[in-house]
């Protein structure tokens, strides 16, 4: 299901260029799709946001579930 464009001119420019970024680092590339990701935008100061990436609806978050890890404690670093 495509996901709905961000509501704004600007805020969509701005998501382009922090996904071009994501792009040029070759966390992105064309070809086969694997696994989809949706994101969304959230405004970080005037002219800046801040991309979150919703693996809940793709699955990937129940993939990766561990049933216990370490939480660090006071105690621990003393």
């Amino acid at each position: 299901m495509p996901q709905q464009l961000e509501p704004g001119h600007e805020l969509r420019e701005a998501m382009h260029k922090k996904l071009g970024k994501v792009h040029q680092l070759g966390y992105l590339a064309p070809g086969e799709i694997k696994s989809l990701t949706s994101y969304f935008t959230i405004p970080k100061g005037k002219g800046n946001i801040r991309m979150v990436y919703d693996g809940t609806k793709s699955g990937l978050i129940n993939a990766m579930w561990a049933p216990w890890f370490a939480m660090p404690m006071v105690e621990s670093h003393l």
